[in-house]
């Protein structure tokens, strides 16, 4: 929701779209932190276990990717804005949720700075 409202409100992406978007790049980027939050997930929402964290992580990333998929929400900025919107949008979304950064995003299980959002921030606008 850090990204999404700042996301929303710069391009008029609707929200629930926004977290969608916002939803895979950010746990991708979580496993590499933080597996264990989401192998936990993997147990408690699938009710599988793995042979590690890490896996676990990965699997429970896998399940809800296809579920995106399944329902066409696997999409980045570029699947539903035109190119030139997305020209600059980086550096200006990530000042824009640094400035948000005392609402969910302080309740993720990794805190994210300026720097490790780059990453996050340049896979939800132009995709994998």
């Amino acid at each position: 929701h850090s990204i999404a409202e700042p996301l929303g409100g710069l391009t008029h992406i609707p929200h629930g779209l926004g977290v969608s978007i916002a939803t895979l790049p950010v746990l991708r980027h979580t496993i590499a932190k933080d597996p264990a939050c989401l192998a936990k997930l993997n147990q408690r929402v699938l009710g599988l276990s793995a042979a590690n964290d890490k896996a676990a992580a990965e699997n429970f990333l896998g399940t809800l990717e296809a579920l995106f998929d399944e329902v066409n929400l696997n999409k980045c900025v570029k699947d539903v804005l035109p190119e030139d919107k997305c020209n600059g949008l980086d550096e200006v979304l990530i000042e824009n949720i640094m400035k948000f950064k005392f609402r969910p995003l302080l309740q993720h299980p990794v805190e994210f700075d300026g720097e490790s959002l780059k990453p996050i921030v340049r896979e939800l606008i132009h995709g994998r």
